[in-house]
């Protein structure tokens, strides 16, 4: 292959014009060419541009990759936490002095499948059972 031509780009794939970048930008009196080539590409890096929102909005698909998370949960409940449980210090009903340690979730997701299906870029959900 020559070192000075370049590969023409296929129309195949992406429908656009079939062009050789340094086709005829080699000579010194080439601006008017070289302004015609820039708006050229200027126009098709549009195009493929507002192909790609299209394509975006069509599949209804967030912009954000695929993620994974850790729900938390207590043996017997049916609630689910996106956070860990915290641990709490109660003091006893008959002895004032007693403490008691209770394991307790914040901001319970009441309805999980609900909650799923909202979030359409979550690939899978890890669960962590806590049991007394």
């Amino acid at each position: 292959m020559d070192p000075y031509t370049t590969p023409t780009l296929s129309a195949g794939i992406l429908g656009g014009p079939k062009v050789d970048p340094l086709r005829e930008s080699r000579g010194t009196d080439d601006m008017p060419q070289l302004i015609n080539r820039i708006e050229m590409l200027e126009r098709e890096t549009l195009r493929l541009f507002r192909l790609n929102q299209d394509l975006s909005a069509g599949q209804g698909r967030s912009s954000t990759p695929p993620y994974w998370q850790i729900f938390y949960r207590f043996s017997g409940s049916s609630f689910v936490y996106p956070g860990p449980p915290k641990w709490t210090v109660e003091r006893g009903i008959a002895d004032y002095k007693e403490k008691m340690y209770t394991l307790k979730g914040n901001t319970p997701i009441v309805d999980p499948e609900q909650y799923f299906q909202r979030r359409e870029d979550l690939a899978f959900a890890v669960y962590k059972t806590y049991s007394p």
